[in-house]
């Protein structure tokens, strides 16, 4: 008399489906029959490729199926598999915002917070590689440009970015002194230009004052005296307003004329 092995019935099988949290996951198979006893489950990661009796614990967002294989004496093997699914947990992170000046490099930006990393781990030690996009660059106009930090790298978490903004402020302009500019001369009956060049791309405007008399002219000084004079430019596209002052004077020229000798005769 033969007797043969029976099939083995009532077996079950759960997975996981979930979300990220850090924590390590596997499946639980259960056979829910009293006539088997002594039953071995043996797990692998890959079909007919059974590692141990210890279920794989699976950490990683991801998609696993693990195998299993369940012996028991008088009974045929039984073979099945259930499926893991790690989802990738949702963060956000918000690019901090910057200033710059016009005509200087960006600086160099960062992430103002990050919200929703399990427990201790950070972009850091999560290895996370960080970079940012903007369309600014060195010599482009004052105004706001927007910052995107783009973050690669992270297996476990679906990233959402909060852009940031890149202010860029206006210079402060820079005067150079004329080739004219003197602080005393001597009278020779002309003008002299001492208007200076700036970088500011407002509007230029002077005003010259007698320091003496509190007078303000309306050209260039030619008589003998002490004036001030001050240059101002303008708020423009991408630069601030700005001033400079110079005081200067117009010394007596010494008399250059000859001395008329008359001889007086009597009668």
């Amino acid at each position: 008399m033969t007797i043969s092995e029976a099939e083995m019935k009532n077996v079950t099988a759960n997975g996981y489906d979930g979300i990220y949290d850090g924590h390590s996951h596997g499946i639980e198979v259960s056979v829910q029959d009293e006539l088997v006893k002594d039953e071995v489950v043996e797990y692998g990661l890959e079909p007919d490729n059974y590692t141990g009796t210890d279920a794989p614990e699976l950490i990683d967002a991801g998609t696993y199926t693990v195998y299993y294989r369940i012996t028991a004496p008088n009974y045929k093997p039984y073979t099945g598999s259930a499926i893991i699914t790690i989802t990738q947990k949702e963060i956000q992170v918000v690019t901090a915002d910057q200033e710059t000046t016009y005509l200087e490099e960006a600086p160099k930006f960062t992430v103002d917070s990050v919200k929703g990393m399990v427990g201790e781990e950070t972009l850091e030690n999560q290895n996370a590689v960080l970079s940012f996009v903007t369309a600014y660059t060195k010599g482009y106009d004052v105004g706001e440009y927007a910052v995107q930090a783009v973050v690669d790298g992270l297996k476990n978490y679906k990233v959402e970015v909060v852009p940031g903004t890149l202010k860029v402020q206006r210079r402060t302009p820079v005067f150079t002194d004329s080739t004219n500019l003197y602080e005393a001369r001597v009278y020779d009956g002309k003008a002299v230009d001492l208007t200076p060049t700036t970088d500011g791309d407002g509007q230029m405007s002077r005003v010259i004052t007698n320091r003496e008399t509190n007078e303000v002219l309306t050209s260039d000084p030619v008589d003998v005296g002490e004036y001030r004079v001050v240059y101002s430019v303008s708020e423009g596209k991408n630069y601030t307003e700005g001033s400079v002052s110079y005081d200067f004077a117009i010394t007596p020229a010494p008399y250059s004329g000859s001395v008329v000798k008359t001889k007086i005769q009597a009668f």
